[in-house]
């Protein structure tokens, strides 16, 4: 969203083009941490896991309505 030019070019060099070079991952690194992209898809995913949390609350109580809610609980507290 809020890539400038020159990261656009970069990601696709890198990603869709496949041409990595040495010093390609402190780049990504960089730009991440200057677009704050790491906060924004945590962000992103918490929002996502209270609407499927919500879902859950709609459905009958079933054997695996508890495992679906600690998965999501799981996939926003991992660290990996």
């Amino acid at each position: 969203q809020s890539a400038n030019p020159e990261d656009k070019e970069f990601w696709d060099r890198t990603l869709v083009q496949k041409q990595q070079t040495d010093g390609d991952l402190e780049q990504a690194i960089k730009i991440l941490q200057e677009r704050n992209a790491l906060d924004q898809s945590k962000n992103l995913a918490q929002s996502y896991a209270a609407k499927a949390a919500q879902a859950l609350e709609k459905i009958p109580d079933h054997e695996i309505t508890g495992f679906l809610s600690d998965l999501i609980q799981f996939t926003i507290d991992r660290n990996y």
